[in-house]
């Protein structure tokens, strides 16, 4: 079953990772597991990310392949995504968690704060900016939802956020 979660995001964070994504060539990967994953998932050249810190760790690890994130920023969702895969791979493995900040630091800058690194990765497919505000939101999926801070898993009214990802996919679409 595919597991929903709301993101706190910065915007800038947003835009870097989740909607332009980043050069594989940049991440500077040094683990050959990541980097097979990262070869035969982005062909293009483009790698879509976002990361936690270790204060989500329990979240991080609940998350698996084809949940949706949406990103959340100022009383708005601005973003959506499918999780592609994670990394670390073994949440207790030095050498890839070590891999993992590194990754981390390429992509959005090294954190002065040891609480704010965000060495927990989520390589993300099907990514996509939208503006959708929160009221909007409640009332297309029948859920309260206010200021969102760190991550929220959505356990009611699957269906009816589905629906509205897929409306929103549908505006996109041109028909020839």
């Amino acid at each position: 079953m595919v597991d929903i979660y709301v993101v706190h995001c910065d915007l800038d964070s947003f835009e870097k990772t989740v909607a332009n994504g980043v050069n594989k060539e940049g991440l500077n990967v040094s683990d050959d597991k990541l980097l097979e994953q990262i070869k035969e998932k982005y062909k293009e050249g483009k790698v879509f990310l976002w990361g936690f810190s270790k204060n989500h760790s329990e979240t991080w690890k609940e998350m698996k392949k084809d949940d949706i994130l949406l990103f959340y920023h100022n009383n708005k969702i601005v973003g959506f995504a499918r999780i592609a895969f994670k990394y670390p791979f073994t949440y207790e493995d030095d050498y890839q968690l070590n891999e993992a900040i590194k990754v981390s630091n390429t992509s959005w800058g090294q954190s002065h704060r040891k609480d704010k690194s965000r060495e927990l990765l989520v390589f993300l497919d099907k990514t996509k900016e939208i503006d959708v505000s929160i009221e909007e939101f409640n009332k297309a999926t029948k859920i309260q939802m206010g200021k969102i801070k760190g991550i929220k898993k959505l356990s009611e009214n699957k269906p009816l956020i589905f629906n509205l990802i897929r409306e929103i996919l549908m505006k996109d679409m041109t028909i020839e």
